[in-house]
C-alpha cells in the first residue's frame, strides 16, 4: 500500500509540474511553491480518501481486506487508540484554528465551514489508514 501511495505522490508531483509549466510557463512561482508544499503536507499526513479514489484494483483489495476483518481491525485499533485520540484532537484544533483565521481575515468562504457528517467509525477508519501510510523517510518528500 505504501508503494502505491509513493507512486501516487510521484504522479501527482509530475502532474503539478507539467500543469504549471503548461499553463503558466515560468510565471506564478509562488503558486507552484504552494502546490508543492501541499504535496509535501500530503506526504507527511496522507489524505486517505483522495488516495483511495486513485488506487489500483490490487491495492483496493488489500484495503478491503484490512477494513472488514473485525478482529484484525479491533486489535490494531486497541494498539493505536492513544495515537488516534491525539490525532483527532490535533485535527479538531487545526480545524478550529483555520476557521478562526478565516473569520479574522474577513473571508466569506462558507464552503470551508462545512461540518463533517461522517460517522465516528468512518472517521476512525480514515485515520487508521492514514496512519498506516505515514512514513517519514519512505516517500522522499523532505
Amino acid at each position: 500500500m505504501k508503494a502505491e501511495f509513493k507512486s501516487y505522490l510521484d504522479e501527482k508531483h509530475r502532474e503539478i509540474l507539467s500543469n504549471h509549466f503548461r499553463h503558466s510557463r515560468g510565471f506564478q512561482p509562488n503558486t507552484l511553491k504552494e502546490k508543492l508544499l501541499t504535496l509535501k503536507l500530503e506526504a507527511m499526513y496522507p489524505d486517505f480518501p483522495t488516495f483511495e479514489k486513485k488506487m489500483d484494483d490490487i491495492t483496493k483489495s488489500v484495503v478491503e481486506f484490512l477494513k472488514y476483518p473485525p478482529a484484525l481491525f479491533e486489535l490494531s485499533k486497541k494498539k493505536m487508540s492513544a495515537t488516534l485520540e491525539s490525532l483527532v484532537t490535533f485535527r479538531q484544533k487545526a480545524w478550529e484554528d483555520e476557521i478562526k483565521w478565516y473569520k479574522e481575515a474577513g473571508s466569506h468562504s462558507f464552503n470551508r465551514y462545512l461540518e463533517d457528517t461522517r460517522s465516528e467509525e468512518d472517521r476512525n477508519k480514515e485515520l487508521y489508514f492514514s496512519l498506516l501510510l505515514v512514513d517519514k523517510d519512505y516517500y522522499g518528500y523532505k
